[in-house]
Parts: structure tokens; sequence; C-alpha cells
């Protein structure tokens, strides 16, 4: 019976510490290693075997296998009689894979505490680059409104042209901190998502409507379909609507003038599919070779991040130079009716902005 307990289990004299039995498991675990190993009695302090024998105090020990390996090995020893004289009796646990987990939890821990540190870093340098950013921002405001009239009538001029590029690098380096700073909360599990039930499809119809009118004066349209009216899903409104327009955008920015962007949703069990294309109108060549899409290429970074908190994924093909397809899938709830309706504050200009950030033509 002992034979079977996957621990070695050993019975030495108190009194000429000789082993007097030793199992299997024992022998194959200590290999050529003397007994002398598991020798406990100066470091632990022994106790009469009684009910509470679960209260043995074990001690863990390194040794080396036949091929000159490391093993871990755990001993506890306890005083117990037989046949009316004191014997010791051992047991050894071979613990390797649990050293090795340990270690690799801790070397685990202190990569999440580096990362936290690294994170906190980006968080804190980005708020820090706001403040003067908000600075250069207002001023060229402020010099937008006090030749507001000159600028009007003289579109073309020196002042006209310096506060559109001074606008469009702003809007431009605001959202690369935001989206650093998306990033960096993202991968510290710190992003804040009020989820409810919401229907999907009138948030991307939404998104799509609104954008429409600031796209369309370049020839550009948007054409929104689907194949249901309600689809419910447990998410963040604001989180969809990122994404919808983080990947639109993208499409939108290297699509040539006159082309048409169509988004699809459509509905399989327990899912929905959103797919933005451009079939014949998207300049593949023009995105290889933008220098400024970086802010661009971590807003998709951020989105990829936010749909998988909700178990979906993205998934962005490009089948020629000029065709491009994004597939974006979200987990729904087919049994859930009622949604709540997404209110948006009166002023909200983030498409608006999104649009001025990452499609100035």
């Amino acid at each position: 019976m002992v034979n079977v307990i996957p621990e070695g289990i050993y019975i030495s004299d108190i009194d000429n510490k000789n082993i007097n039995y030793s199992n299997k498991v024992l022998s194959e675990l200590l290999q050529f290693n003397d007994f002398n190993v598991i020798n406990l009695e100066d470091e632990l302090k022994l106790q009469v075997a009684n009910k509470n024998a679960e209260n043995i105090n074990f001690k863990r020990k390194s040794i080396k296998d036949k091929y000159g390996q490391d093993t871990y090995i755990e001993c506890g020893e306890m005083l117990i009689e037989i046949n009316k004289k004191m014997n010791k009796i051992g047991i050894v646990r071979d613990i390797t894979e649990q050293v090795k987990a340990e270690t690799i939890e801790r070397e685990i821990e202190i990569k999440k505490k580096e990362h936290k540190i690294k994170s906190e870093f980006f968080v804190n340098i980005s708020h820090e680059l706001k403040t003067p950013l908000n600075v250069i921002t207002s001023s060229n405001q402020l010099l937008e409104i006090m030749n507001k009239e000159y600028i009007t009538k003289n579109p073309n001029s020196e002042i006209s042209k310096s506060v559109d590029i001074v606008k469009k690098h702003t809007y431009m380096l605001m959202g690369l901190i935001d989206n650093i700073m998306d990033l960096a909360k993202l991968e510290s599990q710190f992003h804040e998502c009020n989820k409810d039930n919401y229907n999907i499809v009138s948030i991307v119809e939404d998104v799509c409507d609104e954008f429409s009118k600031y796209v369309g004066v370049n020839g550009i349209e948007i054409l929104f379909d689907t194949d249901e009216e309600e689809r419910i899903a447990d998410v963040d409104p604001d989180d969809i609507e990122k994404i919808i327009l983080t990947l639109l955008s993208m499409v939108i920015r290297y699509s040539y003038s006159n082309s048409i962007i169509n988004v699809d949703l459509s509905s399989t069990r327990g899912k929905t599919n959103i797919a933005i294309k451009n079939k014949g109108g998207y300049d593949y060549d023009r995105y290889i070779n933008d220098q400024e899409r970086r802010s661009l290429d971590i807003g998709v970074t951020v989105a990829k991040s936010i749909i998988e908190l909700y178990n979906g994924k993205i998934d962005i093909k490009v089948g020629s130079k000029k065709d491009i397809e994004v597939e974006i899938d979200i987990e729904v709830n087919e049994n859930m009716q009622e949604y709540k309706k997404r209110v948006k504050l009166d002023g909200d200009d983030f498409i608006y902005t999104e649009y001025l950030r990452m499609c100035n033509f």
C-alpha cells in the first residue's frame, strides 16, 4: 500500500539513524544520492505523531539527479512509536515542477511591475506633453479669431495656411498622445468600460451618417447597409464608436476622391460582423509611403486591444493595391430584447475632430 503512494516514505531508527524502510518512490527519487541528503535533525523540530499529522514542518532541498540536473525536494519528519520504540517517519516530495512554476510566477510579477512602471511613464509624459500642446492650440485659435475676417477673404494667404497647418498638426499630435495613453491603459488593464446593453446597429449607423457630412466634400460616399435593425450587445458605446471611427478613418484617408466606402453589418449566431470595404478606390501605395500614419497605426492597435475586451477580433485584408476590407466581429446577446438608447452630449464634436485629425486631405 505504501508503494502506491506518490510520495517518498522512509522509516529510520532514532538511535542509530539507520534507514529501516523506504518505498520505491523514494528510491527512484534519490537515485544514487545518499539518504543523508534528507537528514533534517538539525533543521526541524520533530514532533510526536498525533491526530494533527498534517502539521509536519517541511524543508526544501536541492539535489542532483543522475544527469547532474537540479531536482528540488521537500522533506518532513515526525516521531512515531513502532513496537514500543521511537522511530522517525519521513515524507519526501518531488517539487521540481512546482519550483519551476513559482520561478515563472515571480518572473511574471517582475515583468508586470516593470510594465506598470513603463505604462505609468508613458501616461505621465503624455499628460506633460498635453500642457504645451494646449497652449499652442489656444494661441492658434486666438490668432484665427483675431484674423477671422482676413482669413475668410484671403483663404490662400500665408496666415491662413499657417493657421491650417498648426491646426492640422496639433490635432494629429493630440490624437497620437491620446492613443499612447489609451494603449498604456489597455496594456495595464486600466481601461474603463461603461458597459450596458446597446443596439450596435444604431451606433455604427450614426457614426457613418455623421462622418459622411465631412467626407462628402471630397466626393467620397459612405453607404451603410444592415440585415437587421436591432442587434444587442453588452458594450460601451464610446468603445464601439472609437473602433469604427479609427478603422473607417484608415480606409477613407487613403481612398481616392469620388470612391465609395461600403459599411455592411450582418449577423451570425452569437456574433455581429461589421465590414468596411473599398473595392477599387483604395491607394495602398499612399498608405505605405505616408510619413504621418504613426498615429493611425497606434490607433488601429488600440482598436484591436479594445475589441479583445469583447471577445471580438479585427481582420484587415488588402486584396490588391486598390482593394481593402476591414472585418470586425463582436459578440452579441441573441436573447436580449431591451436596450439603452445612447445619449450624446450637445456640442460633442469628437467625430469632427477625428475627421480633421485622420482624414485631412
